[in-house]
């Protein structure tokens, strides 16, 4: 489980933070399938199974803020996966590999 520092986070009720986590998952699926053009709230919600869209205006601000939130995820973990292969190293070379 990655620690989370956004101060953000530990104002979140537990289901709060989870309906985000889900939002985000099904935008980051919506993308993917769609491009980001026409991720629009309406499928992130159905991708999502949210009964309205609504529920991803109350978590996020904007799309700008949601994609925002998809960004930093996706780079915190690719650096944490990054981190875990660079410890698991057992020369220079390997590490740079």
């Amino acid at each position: 489980m990655r620690a989370n520092t956004d101060p953000l986070a530990s104002r979140l009720t537990v289901t709060e933070a989870a309906r985000r986590a889900q939002i985000v998952d099904a935008m980051i699926w919506t993308i993917a399938e769609h491009g980001f053009a026409s991720a629009s709230y309406a499928r992130i919600a159905k991708r999502a199974g949210l009964s309205s869209t609504g529920l991803i205006s109350y978590h996020f601000a904007s799309k700008h803020d949601l994609m925002t939130e998809v960004a930093t995820g996706v780079i915190r973990d690719i650096g944490q996966h990054m981190h875990v292969l660079m410890q698991s190293a057992t020369t220079p070379t390997a590490a740079l590999a």
